[in-house]
């Protein structure tokens, strides 16, 4: 379960279901097929559009995951510095539903894809402090500490989203 989730916070008739890590609700009745994921993929890709850390928490063929990261990478290249970090989603991972959310930190681009009902800012803080983990990790991340040191960038990840 997410932090902050509670068994008192599902819609009335909704169980949790756990599936590969990821929680969410789903509505037990049979009309409407209400659900609510978060988080759906976080990615970290270098400033060429090399992948670092892909995780889609929504079942995507792995052609339609390399398709959704380089389209995620061309959104967020051709943004100025000076412009906010929330954007739409690209057409393949949904559109106007999800909101693309995402940092740049040195060499590294760390974007969050979201549903569209998520706090653009609670996302923000989520990513610094990903990042601030990793720092402590490795005392001044970079790059080569995501390719060569992938199993403490994953628990990293784990710690911080409480999974």
């Amino acid at each position: 379960m997410f932090p902050g989730t509670t068994l008192s916070s599902a819609p009335a008739g909704s169980v949790l279901v756990v599936a590969e890590g990821e929680a969410l609700w789903k509505q037990t009745v049979v009309k409407g097929a209400w659900q609510a994921k978060m988080i759906q993929a976080i990615l970290v890709f270098n400033n060429h559009g090399k992948p670092r850390l892909v995780r889609f928490y929504q079942r995507f063929p792995e052609e339609i995951q390399q398709q959704i990261v380089r389209e995620t990478f061309h959104l967020v290249l051709k943004r100025d510095d000076n412009i906010c970090n929330f954007l739409e989603g690209g057409s393949l991972i949904g559109g106007s539903d999800y909101k693309l959310i995402y940092r740049h930190y040195a060499t590294l681009y760390f974007v969050f894809c979201v549903d569209s009902s998520e706090s653009e800012l609670g996302i923000l803080d989520l990513i610094q402090v990903f990042v601030e983990t990793l720092d402590k990790c490795f005392e001044n991340v970079c790059e080569l500490d995501l390719i060569f040191h992938m199993d403490k960038v994953l628990l990293s990840q784990a710690r911080v989203m409480g999974s």
